[in-house]
């Protein structure tokens, strides 16, 4: 790809750039005004010459077709020319909060009412989206952003499917996200987008950057090894703070058997509308873990403090936020315990507030 730099001010066609959103390998995202219209877009800039491996306007005719909550709108799209090379030119909704991932907490996840929220408003989108034919093949954090009502919208439709499409030798997804038959077929399908649903939730529930530390630690061969063998997602694999519900729905959705997942994004979305759940554990600034129950004000908290070399005490405890009251829970504190010991009382304190 050529060499392109803009600045704010510089005029691409009919927008003026003010601020780049994103950069990625096709191109850059930058915030203009259209003076046309008077309204501020978000306009994705393209080489020309990329044309020959994202089909000329392929993405803009694909986002044109949806008129949906929880899918972005693609307005326009034509080419231009700019410092004597052509660029393709995209103008999509602009929605200013940006992505979810703006909504992870100090610890890297989302807070679980917030996320059961937004991957009900995803699949909902991808399920019209599928109704329509076509495949988004790139569900993932960075693509989700959040709409004017605080809704999840799915944007990004550079390496969108038709039908028609699926099996060709072409096929383009993220790797951390990427299906095991979309590695060893090349198939783009429901089923592999139901896969990116799944381990977009698991991101979203337990760990924002799992997959990205996880490669990184690896390699990308021991990473491909891990998607082929069904391993990459495994139920050691979530944070306590994942109720049981939701990680049933992120294991069937990942199962290295098509067959075995949600056959449609609606069957998923009806499992994430029958979530309860009386407590969530969120994260403050100082990196802590804080439970909150759905019905009252109270808080929970504990601390793990060691006594020697291989024991630790564990304290458990209930704040009353109107009192300010700090009371310490027996049942779930312990004195002198070994570290599985530990670890296994702060999973159950931890669950006892998501789970009853």
């Amino acid at each position: 790809m050529s060499t392109f730099c803009f600045s704010p001010g510089n005029q691409i066609y009919k927008y003026q750039l003010i601020r780049k959103l994103g950069e990625g390998g096709f191109g850059q995202v930058w915030l203009a005004y259209d003076a046309t219209i008077d309204q501020n877009m978000a306009v994705k800039i393209i080489p020309a010459e990329m044309a020959v491996n994202i089909s000329h306007f392929r993405e803009s005719r694909i986002g044109s077709h949806f008129d949906h909550s929880n899918l972005v709108k693609i307005h326009y799209a034509d080419v231009t020319q700019y410092g004597g090379l052509s660029f393709i030119v995209i103008a999509m909704d602009f929605l200013p909060q940006g992505s979810i991932v703006s909504k992870a907490n100090s610890r890297g996840f989302i807070d679980l009412p917030v996320a059961v929220g937004y991957m009900r408003n995803i699949l909902f989108g991808l399920d019209h989206l599928h109704h329509l034919s076509f495949f988004h093949n790139d569900i993932k954090p960075n693509n989700i952003l959040i709409g004017n009502a605080g809704q999840a919208v799915l944007s990004d439709y550079g390496v969108t499917y038709t039908q028609s499409d699926s099996g060709t030798d072409h096929v383009q997804s993220y790797i951390l996200h990427r299906a095991p038959e979309t590695q060893t077929q090349n198939n783009v399908s429901v089923l592999t987008d139901i896969y990116q649903c799944g381990i977009t939730a698991f991101r979203l529930f337990s760990d924002m950057n799992y997959f990205t530390n996880l490669i990184s630690r690896i390699g990308r061969s021991a990473y491909e090894q891990l998607i082929s063998s069904g391993k990459l997602i495994t139920a050691s694999s979530f944070q306590p703070y994942v109720p049981t519900r939701v990680r049933s729905i992120i294991l069937k959705a990942t199962s290295i058997d098509p067959a075995s997942r949600y056959q449609s994004a609606y069957d998923m979305l009806e499992d994430f509308n029958k979530i309860a759940f009386p407590g969530y554990w969120t994260a403050n600034e100082a990196n802590q873990l804080v439970g909150k129950k759905r019905t009252s004000d109270n808080e929970f908290s504990f601390e793990v403090i060691p006594c020697s070399k291989s024991r630790f005490n564990v304290n458990a405890y209930v704040h009353y936020p109107k009192s300010g009251r700090k009371n310490r829970i027996s049942d779930f504190s312990g004195n002198n315990l070994t570290k599985h010991d530990t670890e296994m009382f702060v999973k159950k304190f931890i669950r006892h507030v998501i789970e009853r």
